[in-house]
């Protein structure tokens, strides 16, 4: 992954990173393992990282492996 890419695992993780948005940005992203368009679309993401990360927090969560959260997020 990336160092600037959180991975969000628990719904309290999630519930941080909203409670701080308020001072700093948060661009969230819920991936889905089994989509070749979410694979792409974190390709462009990890591009965007490399190439000019804003000041932004920046969030991962993976549909599969934490379901309970994606469904907090949604």
């Amino acid at each position: 992954m990336h160092a600037r890419l959180k991975e969000i695992g628990a719904i309290e993780e999630f519930d941080r990173l909203l409670s701080a948005s308020g001072e700093r940005p948060l661009l969230l992203f819920k991936y889905s393992a089994t989509c070749g368009t979410s694979a792409q679309a974190l390709d462009e993401l990890l591009a965007h990282l490399n190439e000019r990360a804003a000041d932004v927090t920046y969030a991962i969560v993976t549909v599969q492996t934490h379901r309970d959260v994606s469904n907090a997020i949604a």
